[in-house]
């Protein structure tokens, strides 16, 4: 994976750096010297070439309250344009606790600028507001020396120390999961908290899973079997009566065709991405595809025109069929295509010969059988006997008995909410 890191030279930028390379990232720390700006915008489209990921840790050359602000502002916009332009999935930035309680701080006024330009920039996004790191003390008391006095705030606050662990990692734990990088490294050296989830489905959802998974308190460990690529699609000539999602990998594929147009989706996560996307006119089924069937019924005629059904290769050709049987016209479409990986990632090798690793979360049939042909291939599937697994359905379930686990649970309904609470 590609990591662009805007000032990955400074106090977290190197640290941040170091930890994503040390698992095999390409990572480019992104500096003016080396001829990128993210101020005048020079050289940001070619570092941003094929980038998944932009971390901004840069910060203003200038402490003056104009300058910093000039800063944020030409910077952000600079930066988010050229990631836009190439497609970058998410944007991490870093920020300070409490700025939105004190606007009368020029320099805090400049970070709440940025943060308004990462909300409505519409590439997802992580801002990290962090307390003051420990290694600022100095300066923040220089800052109000006057010859022999020095002027401290009574404001409280508890710093965080970057060379420690938590600190040097501050910045790649909110990209967790969209650097596999963390998730490897945590397992790796024992900075993970007790209990590790291995997830298998792929981006971007997983980083969505190893977020939520984090914050339950484990130690989520990323390692994509499928990867998902966008095709292009053939919008029907005649009227379209409603757009109709299984899944949100389908969404890429339709962002720039129809926003306009009605969407129904199979789940809240779907819906949550396809508003990311742009779109408006959403509801969702919140449940599988014959729930999803049951809301087209709800809500759309046959008469009102054709269902555009976007959907995996090989995938949705049931809820298709269902449709038309209940006298809809619907033209399916292939929006991506799911490439199995063709061998068992080094991170889930890791987590399966980690006793920290108690459970794999499988989102579909498909990758549950692709995780048993993987394993097997591994020479593995003797250290599932003492492993759980959660799957979304009965179907992926199915999948994974011709093997011994030590558990194998299935989420009460097909969303991911579901699958989470089992770990609960």
């Amino acid at each position: 994976m590609k990591i662009v890191v805007i000032g990955g030279t400074g106090l977290i930028g190197s640290k941040t750096v170091a930890i994503l390379r040390q698992c095999g990232n390409e990572v480019v720390a992104a500096l003016p010297q080396s001829g990128t700006k993210t101020i005048t915008s020079e050289g940001l489209k070619k570092v941003m070439a094929g980038a998944q990921v932009a971390i901004d840790l840069a910060n203003s050359p200038s402490s003056d309250d104009k300058a910093v602000l000039e800063f944020f502002e030409s910077s952000g916009r600079n930066l988010l344009a050229a990631e836009l332009e190439a497609g970058v999935r998410h944007h991490v930035a870093l920020s300070i606790v409490g700025i939105d309680r004190s606007p009368e701080i020029g320099y805090f006024r400049a970070k709440m600028a940025q943060e308004k330009l990462i909300e409505t920039s519409g590439i997802p996004y992580t801002t990290i507001r962090s307390t003051q790191f420990l290694e600022f003390l100095g300066s923040i008391a220089d800052a109000g020396a006057d010859r022999n006095t020095v002027r401290i705030s009574p404001g409280l606050f508890q710093p965080i120390a970057a060379d420690d662990a938590e600190g040097s990692a501050v910045v790649g734990r909110a990209a967790l999961g969209h650097s596999y990088c963390m998730t490897q490294r945590s397992a790796a050296d024992g900075t993970g908290k007790a209990g590790a989830v291995l997830i298998t489905r792929p981006e971007p959802g997983a980083s969505d899973t190893a977020a939520r998974v984090a914050a339950i308190g484990l130690l989520p460990i990323v390692a994509p079997l499928l990867d998902i690529r966008p095709l292009p699609i053939r919008l029907p000539p005649e009227r379209i009566a409603a757009v109709v999602l299984a899944s949100g990998n389908a969404v890429d594929a339709l962002a720039a065709l129809c926003r306009s147009l009605p969407m129904l989706t199979v789940g809240a996560a779907t819906a949550r991405r396809a508003g990311q996307a742009g779109f408006t006119n959403l509801a969702s089924a919140d449940g599988d595809a014959v729930a999803l069937a049951a809301l087209v019924r709800a809500r759309v005629r046959p008469s009102d025109g054709t269902l555009l059904l976007a959907a995996g290769q090989g995938q949705s050709v049931t809820l298709a069929a269902d449709l038309r049987a209940s006298g809809y016209r619907v033209a399916r479409r292939v929006a991506y295509a799911a490439m199995p990986v063709p061998h068992l990632p080094d991170q889930a090798r890791a987590a399966l010969e980690d006793h920290r690793t108690r459970t794999v979360l499988l989102f579909s049939a498909e990758t549950a059988r692709h995780f048993l042909r993987l394993v097997r291939q591994a020479g593995l599937l003797g250290a599932l006997a003492d492993r759980e697994a959660i799957t979304i359905g009965p179907r992926a379930a199915m999948a994974l008995r011709q093997v011994p686990w030590a558990r194998i649970r299935v989420a009460a309904k097909p969303t991911q909410d579901d699958m989470l609470a089992l770990l609960q």
